[in-house]
């Protein structure tokens, strides 16, 4: 037997419920900015509305699933999965802070919209942290994972539903793209460090070896991202939930759970 992820017929459409809420927080949040012109207190609002469904489905996979390393891995994904998305929504939410306040003719606290922009890309870094960490456990114990923000509510709170999910709407899974920014973010981050460590200073002519060495190894890093991607997906991304959560634990690592910091 096969659960679908489409709503049951009794349920309002998801499209126009989804965008329904959405339109709400907008508005309170537009009226919070308006009334304190504090981004970070009416940016709250979205940045959690986007990130609250892949975290409880986060926690609940760490205390639900049985086999402790795919339920580390799980956490640990679905933690990305909610830091990216709120980063997202929250760094939209800045730049509509910001065309807000101008049409309300006041001047917002840059400060705050500095800080708030700061907690998005610590939130990123973070995210890429915690996928690499989430990588190299997978790795160990041959886990395979698949990202569903609202698998919680999918399953109803029944982790034994999850092992028979079809994939439905979700084609690719969207592990393959936290991968693939967690891969492709320190990559970027230590190339433009090294270009601003060797760019000619002020008044310097001539282009200095060092930076022409820096700048002629984007396309070798562009080559070496898509080959940790591909590897990295082929080795531990699921293509459907069932091959994620319907795969049985060795009984050679459920022996070592005992003796890894992941297990409670």
């Amino acid at each position: 037997m096969t659960i679908s992820t489409e709503p049951e017929d009794s349920d309002p459409p998801a499209p126009w419920r989804l965008l329904g809420q959405w339109w709400f927080i907008v508005v309170v949040s537009l009226g919070l900015l308006a009334a304190t012109l504090n981004p970070i207190a009416a940016g709250l609002l979205p940045y959690v509305k986007a990130g609250w469904p892949a975290a409880r489905t986060a926690f609940w996979l760490k205390s639900e699933d049985p086999w402790k390393a795919r339920g580390t891995v799980g956490l640990l994904f679905h933690l990305c999965m909610a830091f990216f998305r709120a980063g997202t929504v929250g760094l939209i939410w800045v730049l509509l802070a910001v065309f807000a306040a101008a049409a309300f003719h006041e001047e917002p606290d840059m400060v705050l919209f500095i800080v708030a922009i700061l907690t998005i890309l610590f939130g990123c870094l973070l995210s890429t942290v915690l996928c690499w960490v989430g990588i190299l456990i997978a790795l160990r114990h041959h886990v395979r994972i698949f990202v569903f923000s609202n698998l919680y509510k999918v399953c109803r709170g029944h982790f034994s539903s999850a092992g028979t999910l079809e994939s439905g709407p979700l084609r690719i899974n969207p592990g393959n793209y936290i991968i693939a920014i967690a891969t492709v973010t320190p990559m970027l981050a230590l190339w433009f460090v090294a270009m601003l460590l060797t760019m000619p200073g002020p008044g310097v002519q001539e282009i200095g070896v060092p930076f022409q060495i820096v700048f002629g190894m984007l396309p070798v890093l562009c080559i070496v991202a898509v080959a940790v991607i591909v590897y990295l997906s082929k080795q531990i991304a699921a293509r459907s939930p069932a091959e994620c959560w319907g795969q049985e634990a060795p009984e050679q690592d459920s022996d070592e759970n005992d003796r890894h910091w992941y297990h409670d």
